[in-house]
């Protein structure tokens, strides 16, 4: 078998795999969409890919078989092709006959893994973030759908018309929470002599050692009320909602103190090493960790060098600037308290003096001058459906790379 009939026998997946694929992710075979999107294959063989494998395709299908066509189409290519191209791909060359594009390497028609492909069909199918767009202006909207999603763009230009409704819902509601009751301190809550309140009391310690807070305003533990919460997040990560969950055991005032300031931060990764031993490589979807500055310590072998990759704390901190509170960490924690049900979410409060705190985040985040506005972004907005989209997001790791370069330098 010479290396073209291996590859072109690897990328053909069967009616039957195809089938199975569409029961497996949508409930139904689709069995039709199959036939038609193979039906030139008698003719053309391979090359039939070019006349249906494509978004163009998935179009035409829908237009044929209903609505219902448009996923079972998606996931049909996405097994034979690894992405779904444009038939305009076909035509200049950016893919090969095969639908695969021409840049990838050997080594992308043979290693296909099913976890990938499921990835793949979850990344184009399934929506992956939560999108608090009623308080973007639309350019911006649009601008974040097509760099941060795999939405097309004609897909993009239809949801006009639904996001003039959420800045119509917006214009129209009000928030006004009741400061006053907005921050309860710890020493003053029901909760002050309870296991809760020894554990946050605890967590705080701790925190205050670690991290002074340089310009000596005053922080307290506490109980923020949830629908008093300014919100930095443009988008809220399902993904991450998915890895906090477990850390979430149970209800119990003690239970959710643990999951809002937790003491330790789990941050699953994947580390590489190459041959040379030179370089290694931290691959983790967590897209909080960090890699310290470089230490050194003198022992009896010699100079010892090393880094700490590790996780950024998650716990929940706000700032109370003015009149307003603001979330400065933690918001998916706090997000999934509120969505079931937490009225009063245990965090940290800090007394800002002068500014809004400076929001850092691998989240785009909402500009200062948005969170200071009368109806500022609120974290009880991502629980009204009217002022939200969800959004099948691209799919991304975060990497830290730790490399070492040696050098001849000459001497004088």
């Amino acid at each position: 078998m010479t290396v073209a009939m291996y590859i072109l026998k690897l990328t053909m997946a069967s009616f039957d795999q195809h089938r199975q694929d569409c029961i497996r992710f949508l409930g139904a075979d689709h069995a039709e969409v199959h036939r038609w999107l193979d039906e030139c294959f008698k003719d053309l063989g391979p090359l039939h890919r070019k006349m249906r494998h494509h978004r163009e395709g998935i179009q035409e299908a829908v237009s044929i078989f209903g609505d219902g066509a448009k996923d079972a189409a998606s996931i049909h290519i996405l097994r034979d092709c690894r992405h779904i191209p444009t038939s305009r791909d076909y035509k200049v060359g950016l893919v090969d006959p095969l639908g695969l594009k021409q840049s990838w390497s050997t080594a992308a028609y043979i290693r296909y893994s099913d976890k990938e492909f499921e990835d793949l069909v979850r990344e184009h199918l399934k929506p992956s973030a939560l999108l608090l767009w009623a308080f973007l202006r639309w350019d911006d909207a649009a601008t974040f759908l097509s760099t941060a999603t795999t939405l097309e763009e004609e897909d993009i230009v239809a949801l006009e018309p639904a996001w003039n409704k959420a800045r119509a819902h917006l214009d129209m509601s009000t928030h006004s929470p009741t400061i006053d009751m907005a921050f309860l301190p710890l020493a003053s809550s029901p909760e002050a002599e309870t296991e809760a309140g020894s554990y946050l009391r605890d967590v705080f310690k701790v925190s205050n050692a670690n991290n002074p807070n340089p310009d000596g305003h005053g922080a307290e533990v506490g109980y923020i009320s949830s629908e008093s919460l300014g919100d930095p997040f443009i988008y809220i990560d399902y993904e991450l909602l998915e890895d906090l969950k477990p850390e979430l055991s149970g209800s119990s005032a003690l239970e959710v103190a643990a999951f809002a300031l937790p003491k330790r931060v789990t941050a699953p990764m994947v580390a590489v090493g190459d041959g040379s031993m030179q370089n290694v490589t931290f691959i983790s979807r967590q897209k909080t960790i960090t890699v310290s500055n470089v230490r050194l310590k003198q022992t009896d072998e010699g100079t010892e060098v090393s880094y700490i990759v590790s996780a950024a704390s998650s716990g929940i901190v706000a700032s109370k600037y003015g009149e307003k509170y603001i979330l400065r960490n933690g918001v998916h924690r706090a997000h999934l308290l509120a969505q079931l049900g937490i009225k009063q979410i245990p965090c940290i409060m800090i007394e800002e003096a002068n500014m809004v705190p400076l929001l850092s985040s691998p989240y785009p985040t909402f500009t200062p001058n948005v969170l200071l506005q009368p109806r500022a972004p609120m974290m009880s907005d991502f629980l009204k459906p009217e002022l939200c989209l969800q959004v099948p997001l691209r799919r991304t790791n975060r990497l830290i790379r730790i490399s070492a370069d040696a050098t001849n330098i000459p001497v004088e």
